[in-house]
């Protein structure tokens, strides 16, 4: 295993700097069914969410019926959860250019897989106590850095629209947390229990 990553992270980067970019089907991002229907248009992939709209109204009504019980906040969370994600699918649909749609979905994903690799490093470092899992990464920290660093050149490079929406969704989590999820919840992650350690327990590690 360490041999092939030695042998085969080198090529990979020679090849992603000296082979050039490498071209994709224009249709790559179409949608399935993009035929515009009584002025709209990508009519049936904005129907596609009306069954999300649906179910997201009905268990919010279902939740407030049963709001005398402990787990009223879960289930309302949930179908608001579900509401929401179609009312932006379908905004987004509407409003935004299926390449930027595409383009906002990719820089998603490149944030989630840096946020894994850093996950990675904080546990091993800060949670050495108890976090044992069955397989370790070689070559540790070197390959959960490098996939820091290259998903951050990765964002700059798809332009300032994706930042953009990359902001705006760290903010809306943070405003959503401190707002209203931290006076919810007494459980802290590792980093926010290693930041109310008390100095003698920060000593010992």
């Amino acid at each position: 295993m360490f041999v092939f990553i030695l042998v085969a992270l080198p090529t990979i980067i020679a090849m992603a700097f000296f082979s050039g970019p490498i071209s994709q089907d224009p249709a790559y991002h179409a949608f399935a069914d993009s035929r515009p229907i009584l002025g709209v248009r990508n009519f049936w992939n904005i129907v596609s969410n009306l069954p999300f709209l649906v179910i997201g109204g009905l268990g919010i009504r279902t939740a407030f019926q049963m709001r005398a019980e402990p787990t009223f906040p879960a289930w309302l969370t949930f179908f608001v959860g579900i509401l929401l994600t179609a009312l932006v699918m379908t905004s987004t649909i509407l409003f935004l250019p299926v390449e930027q749609i595409a383009k906002l979905a990719s820089a998603f994903m490149i944030l989630a897989f840096m946020f894994v690799c850093g996950t990675v490093i904080v546990l091993r470092e800060i949670a050495s106590s108890w976090y044992e899992p069955r397989f370790r990464s070689p070559l540790y920290p070197l390959m959960q850095i490098l996939g820091v660093v290259s998903g951050i050149a990765l964002l700059a490079a798809m332009g300032p629209t994706s930042l953009y929406a990359i902001g705006c969704i760290v903010v809306a989590g943070a405003i959503s947390y401190f707002g209203y999820g931290q006076r919810k919840t007494s459980r802290r992650g590792v980093v926010g229990a290693l930041l109310h350690a008390p100095v003698a327990s920060l000593e010992r590690r």
